[in-house]
């Protein structure tokens, strides 16, 4: 795997609330909602993969800083591996 993006604790909890629009950010659900891949994944709590615009997403949802993941941010159009310990690591391949 690639560059460490460091402890994100939470993030994985972040994620999912977003997926199941409970952050008050959050847009209604779309007809999507009930088959997504991503949401289960996240749920099973093992390894997945994350892209930029889903962390973006969840925590402009959730009013934190997301510019990192953001057009011209240094983490901008990446993709990440979200481990089970909700460490971030960027995914090369």
């Amino acid at each position: 795997m690639g560059r460490h993006a460091g402890n994100t604790s939470g993030l994985r909890e972040l994620l999912i609330a977003d997926r199941e629009h409970r952050l008050p950010g959050s847009p209604p659900p779309g007809p999507w909602a009930a088959r997504d891949r991503l949401l289960a994944e996240l749920k099973a709590g093992g390894p997945v993969v994350v892209g930029a615009a889903d962390l973006m997403c969840a925590l402009m949802h959730a009013e934190l800083d997301y510019r990192r993941f953001a057009f011209g941010g240094a983490d901008w159009d990446k993709t990440f591996v979200l481990t089970e310990r909700d460490e971030l690591t960027e995914h090369v391949g």
